[in-house]
């Protein structure tokens, strides 16, 4: 019998009593260090996949379609209406005729089509796609008269719809583009945010796991001097259990380096932006296996419910033993 004394208060408290109220402490522990450790690893590993899956193939995606639309700029926009003044000028009767600008729109379009299927903002975001695709249309349109009209020997109104197209091209759809490059950036900071609040987060699972450790130890402490026993085997081994359930759930703390570096990377892209005559750069394969190191779990999710069942399992067992052998002694 242990009994504790306070001023003008006698209570004593059996050892099965205390058998039973340390394992429900340090089962109330794990489990909510579980719940947290679950919850903080799903917002951490949700945030880098959203990256990964998202932010960076929509940068690519928009880089990519500039590049296209300023090569088909560069051709329309270099070339000569007037083969008497060519002076070493490609002849827009030639680049209309080939038809290369039809497929590098084409191909341009349906880059805009699978940015439009990434999960970057929400549908208002997404809506500035079809704006885009729609631009495109009226550009291709305004290409299509300059080639009927030079094809009917009208030069000067050739040129001029050129110029319109050109206009349209680095004026309303790259405004559009761009206004785009800001909403993947906006995403970006919402991904990167949950990444700085990760070890804040941590605090979810860490204090109550601290707990469990702590209960589980000072429990085996005080086992050992009421029993007389050196080593309990499913206390011990649960206690290794836990620490490395407190390993695994550090993963978005240890994985955030390589988190923090693709953010990093994706929001230099996006703040060199799209150059209105130049070509825009993309993620090279180093930041994209960056993000895909980021975004890997591991099966974490499974792994840590997996190792909290079985140090229930033996911290139930371990103090269950020690019931059974006092009530065996007791009788």
């Amino acid at each position: 019998m242990v009994t504790v004394t306070n001023p003008g208060i006698v209570t004593t408290t059996s050892t099965p009593q205390r058998l039973r109220r340390l394992r429900v402490g340090i089962v109330s522990a794990l489990v909510l260090a579980l719940v947290g450790a679950v919850s903080t690893f799903l917002v951490a590993h949700s945030a880098a996949v959203s990256v990964q899956s998202a932010v960076v193939p929509a940068q690519a995606a928009i880089a990519d379609t500039w590049n296209l639309l300023h090569r088909v700029d560069v051709a329309l926009s270099t070339c000569t209406t007037d083969p008497a003044a060519q002076r070493g000028r490609t002849d827009c009767a030639v680049v209309l005729a080939n038809g290369e600008y039809h497929g590098q729109i084409a191909i341009a379009v349906q880059n805009l089509a699978v940015l439009a299927g990434l999960a970057v903002g929400d549908r208002a975001d997404r809506q500035v796609i079809q704006v885009v695709q729609g631009l495109l249309i009226d550009h291709l349109g305004l290409v299509e008269q300059a080639h009927f009209h030079l094809g009917q020997g009208h030069a000067l109104l050739a040129e001029a719809y050129l110029r319109y197209a050109g206009n349209l091209l680095r004026g309303s759809i790259h405004d559009q583009l761009l206004d785009f490059v800001g909403r993947i950036g906006a995403e970006l900071a919402r991904q990167r945010q949950t990444h700085d609040n990760a070890p804040a987060l941590a605090l979810l699972w860490l204090v109550p796991l601290l707990v469990a450790v702590g209960l589980l130890l000072g429990g085996q402490v005080w086992l050992t001097k009421r029993f007389n026993r050196w080593l309990n085997v499913p206390l011990a081994t649960a206690s290794v259990g836990l620490v490395a359930l407190g390993v695994v759930a550090a993963r978005p703390l240890w994985a955030g380096a390589a988190l923090a570096e693709s953010t990093d990377g994706v929001r230099a892209l996006l703040d060199a932006g799209l150059p209105p005559s130049a070509p825009a750069l993309g993620p090279d394969d180093h930041l994209v296996a960056v993000a895909a190191t980021a975004a890997r779990s591991f099966n974490l999710e499974y792994v840590m419910p997996v190792l909290a069942i079985v140090c229930l399992a033996l911290v139930i067992v371990g103090f269950q033993r020690r019931l059974d052998e006092y009530g065996t002694r007791s009788g």
